[in-house]
């Protein structure tokens, strides 16, 4: 089974937050290869950019590479594919173009995208018939 991360679904273990569990689970398993967990450079990026607001710079690194020694895979790539149907979902829905990348990604790949983010996604879930595993 393949799962997307957004941003929010790693904020949540950075943060002990409700959902975290969830998510340390999933760690788990990719660990034994049960599942592939993937996530998109710009959701990492957006993870990031939010870590170096609370922290200083090193601080900020250090959790980073905390994230990146777990089993996730980082996507870098956006092929065709993904680029149209991200640039549909940005256009039709009101989403950051973070999370459209995201969803293009579980959509393409037939994964299940973890995230907290009821009110962008919740509208797309219904419409787009997507899998969402919902931390909380």
């Amino acid at each position: 089974m393949n799962y997307i991360l957004d941003a929010c679904a790693i904020l949540t273990v950075l943060k002990a937050e409700k959902g975290a569990e969830k998510v340390l689970d999933l760690y788990e398993k990719a660990k034994n290869n049960e599942i592939t967990l993937t996530i998109k450079k710009i959701n990492l990026l957006e993870v990031y950019y939010k870590l170096k607001k609370f922290y200083v710079h090193e601080k900020a690194s250090s959790k980073l590479s905390q994230i990146i020694q777990h089993p996730i895979r980082v996507c870098n790539e956006m092929n065709d594919q993904h680029f149209e149907q991200a640039a549909r979902l940005k256009s039709t829905y009101s989403m950051s173009l973070a999370d459209a990348i995201a969803v293009s990604e579980s959509i393409v790949s037939n994964a299940t995208l973890i995230t907290t983010d009821h009110k962008e996604i919740e509208p797309i879930e219904k419409a787009e018939n997507i899998k969402v595993l919902w931390l909380r």
